[in-house]
């Protein structure tokens, strides 16, 4: 019943502006009264207090990360962001939300490879995690992106990963199986755990980014070994 209420409240924009105003209050109360506020606001919440998160106060950044962190953890599973689809239509999704120019032939067969992408924060809110994501379903796919513009331009052209004894290619039906999961974290765990845990559970590296910005692990694997991942990363993360 608390996930249903949680999960209905919807605050106007105006109103929590001011209270993120109100986290940088003199007054200790009102400031801890800002902050429940917020969290109650859920959903609604969460892009403003992104947007905090590098407010010249540092009491209104520390207590809007704090409140952003919170809300996230609590996302029962249907309020997740996912994305479905095949490697071609998130290619297209992602130079819309990101304004990348990405270039592939039909050689590449993008259309083939089915993905399925789950994320503790909205995928369109944040183009970094959305281009690490598909960064990461490229290389499930034996595929990468090598930029070719000029200094400062957002152009890429795709490329097949060259395939070898230990790294041979991935077909179609075997990175159906994977499934990328963004966590959203409370605190920045230090990578060496996060590298071990990669180790414990059989994870390619390369299928496991740490985005210390927000602080997030982004894990592409199979659903069984993801619940295990989620396990272990709660465990840490308390």
């Amino acid at each position: 019943m608390v996930l249903l209420w949680f999960s209905l409240v919807i605050a106007p924009e105006s109103d929590l502006s001011a209270l993120i105003e109100q986290l940088g209050s003199d007054s200790v109360r009102a400031r801890d009264e800002a902050s429940r506020e917020l969290r109650r606001a859920g959903l609604s919440a969460l892009s403003p207090l992104r947007g905090a998160w590098m407010h010249p106060d540092p009491e209104v950044a520390a207590r809007a990360r704090e409140a952003y962190y919170a809300i996230g953890s609590r996302l029962p599973p249907h309020h997740r962001c996912e994305r479905r689809g095949n490697l071609h239509d998130l290619s297209v999704f992602v130079q819309r939300r990101t304004g990348s120019a990405l270039l592939w032939t039909e050689e590449h067969s993008l259309e083939r490879f089915k993905v399925l992408i789950v994320s503790d924060v909205c995928l369109r809110e944040h183009p970094d995690v959305l281009f690490a994501a598909y960064r990461a379903r490229l290389f499930a796919s034996s595929k990468t992106i090598i930029p070719i513009g000029r200094e400062g331009e957002k152009v890429f052209k795709l490329r097949p990963m060259p395939s070898s004894k230990n790294f041979p290619e991935v077909q179609a039906l075997e990175a159906e199986r994977l499934v990328t999961r963004v966590f959203l974290l409370r605190n920045a765990i230090p990578e060496e755990r996060i590298a071990a845990l990669a180790v414990r559970h059989l994870t390619d590296p390369r299928l496991v980014c740490f985005l210390g910005q927000m602080p997030a692990v982004l894990v592409t694997d199979t659903p069984p070994s993801l619940e295990s991942w989620e396990r272990a990363l709660r465990d840490l993360d308390r």
